[in-house]
């Protein structure tokens, strides 16, 4: 039987994908339609370049490096809070406009910047919103790359940050450290679930309690349980997807989010019973990059 934070971070990661590959699907259709939507194409050597891959990775190293001086020397909130509230803007932007326009609605440019004003200032202001800003603003990272990138260097792009991420949880363990520093200061680069339940434990029994066969005795203690999975485990393996909508393929972006879902719960269950910090994103990659491979295969 599945614990319930393991369903729940799959459900929060199934939303956050299927959210995302109606964005990033919309967006490749209307770029057809409206060449203006290629400005929204974040790959700075172009989509169909490995080397666009190769510039994120260092982007990405850049970014943890400063991230990771930023927490060394800097212990307070405020600048976190900023940082969390200008990528859930920009991200959850690309998400409300998008959708906004799928549905017609009036207004939408104006519209989509209001609400992801509205999102990141309401996050800035009220944690518990944490898993619904995370959730969004990874569906828009994911769309925006898939649409940026086509699939070959997409996977490049997956290869090469599943190496890193072995490396910064098995090397350097920087990754350990940062995911303990964001999560303790609940901010919108993880969601995250947990668990309260009452279980009935023994009561120590003394030796004199032994030798006169006194029954056993119990008392109920409460254990929590949580999960954490970082938003670029979400957005990268919906990269993909999108990324192979692209292609035309029906089957193989919902083929990749499955496999990736299937991988994540394997993931999460280690990491819950053997209460190890395991790095996600290389098995999910793993997983999204066979199921495309496998489609594309079966020539489907």
């Amino acid at each position: 039987m599945a614990h319930k934070e393991i369903i729940s971070i799959l459900l929060l990661f199934l939303a956050a994908q299927l959210l995302g590959l109606f964005v990033g699907a919309t967006l490749v259709q209307q770029a057809q339609i409206y060449p203006e939507f290629e400005s929204l194409d974040v790959a700075p050597a172009g989509s169909e370049s490995a080397a666009s891959a190769l510039l994120f990775i260092v982007y990405i190293l850049v970014g943890a490096a400063l991230l990771l001086l930023l927490m060394k020397f800097y212990k307070g909130m405020f600048l976190f809070k900023l940082l969390e509230a200008g990528i859930v803007f920009t991200a959850s932007n690309i998400v409300f406009y998008i959708t906004l326009l799928a549905l017609g609605a009036p207004y939408y440019f104006e519209l989509s910047l209001v609400l992801a004003a509205g999102l990141a200032a309401a996050k800035f202001f009220l944690p518990q919103l944490k898993n619904a800003a995370a959730i969004i603003a990874s569906a828009g990272v994911g769309a925006i790359f898939g649409f940026s990138l086509d699939p070959l260097p997409a996977i490049a792009f997956m290869v090469g940050l599943s190496l890193y991420d072995i490396w910064a949880v098995f090397g350097t363990k920087h990754m350990i450290v940062m995911a303990r520093e964001l999560g303790g200061r609940n901010l919108a680069f993880s969601v995250g679930a947990e668990s309260i339940e009452k279980v009935r434990v023994p009561v120590p029994m003394s030796p004199k309690e032994i030798r006169m066969g006194t029954p056993q005795k119990f008392k109920e203690e409460t254990r929590k349980s949580s999960l954490e999975l970082g938003t670029g485990d979400i957005a990268i393996p919906l990269m993909l997807a999108v990324s192979a909508s692209k292609t035309g393929s029906l089957l193989a972006p919902f083929a990749i989010i499955a496999a990736s879902t299937l991988a994540l719960y394997f993931v999460l269950w280690y990491v819950l019973e053997k209460h190890a910090f395991l790095p996600a994103l290389p098995p999910l990659s793993a997983a999204a990059i066979m199921a495309l491979a496998l489609v594309k295969l079966a020539g489907l």
